[in-house]
């Protein structure tokens, strides 16, 4: 499937639309906070080891 496809699929939700909906629910919430902050901190780390 492209991405012109998805864009004309309405039964496919864009990214925008998942997010939205996961930031609604609470238990959803924590965990992306979690996964946003783990994310952050495996960058800085990376970073800081290839410098």
């Amino acid at each position: 499937m492209t991405d012109a496809d998805r864009e004309n699929d309405p039964e496919v939700p864009s990214l925008s639309e998942i997010y939205r909906d996961a930031w609604s629910d609470p238990t959803w919430r924590r965990q992306l906070i979690g996964l946003t902050l783990l994310t952050v901190v495996m960058v800085v780390a990376l970073l800081y080891y290839a410098i």
